[in-house]
């Protein structure tokens, strides 16, 4: 996996918006974090067009995510939102040119899909948060994230060991499991031999969450993942009175693949989130139930 080059005072950030159509207030906040943390942000007015729930018709969000990948100038792609939309159009994108563009991508949910046409590239990228959720993450989650662009360095987690005993390496992918879901059968997943896969949610009830994991099962999707980091599954949980939680009906249903599965990733959906670079090698630690990114993994090809 490539790492693109490290981000510095200055350097151009293209803001593409290839998802669903967003709060011109909001991205502009997202904006002027950017530009105060000492970047350079351009964007196209036809961003802030509307086409349905989209953020303008497919030919106007694959031109722009077009024209990101082509320009020179630009050392990174950050997108303005999730929501829906970015399936349609990563069919269309040549994974020759993302790897020939070598740009940093930085997003979450929905762009969950782009991550994947990133990983297939051979591309690192970042699982951190949209223009418009910026302002919603803390001071040092927003450091750390640009911090990520900047310079490779080690990152800790912790979480709750849910299954297995044993240690495992490998590099990471993944995202949002209702994105990957949605991939399923596409030809457009990355491949997740020898990987740590990232998987989170929002607004999926467990028994949505049971029908999505037992696609993949059977599928045999995560056939050869080495292990499992389970970040935040905002609004997932079933009503007060059920004695089980969503992180339980995940674990369930990877059971079978024998790997260690960590739970409750601040990554995720939720204002706690962080950042993690997707691709970089990552270990989880059963004894301390903490996944670590080694430094080491994210070397400038």
């Amino acid at each position: 996996m490539k790492r693109p080059d490290n981000l510095k005072d200055g350097s151009k950030i293209r803001i593409v918006a290839p998802c669903g159509r967003f709060d011109k207030s909001r991205f502009q906040q997202g904006i002027a974090l950017l530009n105060k943390a000492g970047f350079t942000t351009v964007f196209d007015e036809s961003i802030f067009e509307s086409h349905r729930y989209l953020a303008g018709t497919d030919a106007r969000r694959l031109n722009e995510l077009r024209s990101a990948l082509n320009d020179s100038e630009a050392d990174a792609i950050w997108v303005a939102r999730g929501g829906y939309g970015a399936t349609r159009l990563v069919d269309q994108i040549n994974p020759a040119d993302v790897s020939q563009a070598g740009k940093w991508l930085i997003g979450f949910s929905d762009v969950t899909a782009l991550h994947a046409l990133w990983g297939r590239a051979g591309v690192q990228s970042v699982h951190g948060a949209n223009i418009t959720t910026l302002a919603d993450w803390g001071g040092e989650a927003r450091s750390e994230l640009y911090q990520s662009l900047r310079e490779p360095f080690q990152q800790e987690f912790a979480g709750k060991l849910a299954l297995g005993e044993s240690d495992a390496s490998g590099r990471l992918v993944g995202g949002n499991l209702a994105v990957l879901t949605a991939l399923l059968g596409t030809g457009q997943l990355p491949s997740f031999e020898n990987t740590v896969v990232l998987l989170e949610d929002i607004g999926e009830r467990p028994y949505k969450l049971d029908r999505m994991l037992t696609q993949h099962r059977q599928a045999k999707t995560f056939e050869g993942a080495v292990g499992f980091a389970i970040g935040q599954l905002s609004a997932c949980e079933p009503g007060e009175a059920e004695d089980y939680r969503a992180a339980d009906v995940i674990a369930e249903n990877l059971t079978h693949l024998g790997v260690p599965v960590l739970t409750g990733l601040p990554l995720g959906h939720d204002g706690s989130s962080r950042a993690v670079v997707l691709g970089a090698k990552v270990h989880i630690e059963a004894a301390t139930a903490t996944l670590r990114v080694d430094p080491d993994s994210q070397a400038v090809v």
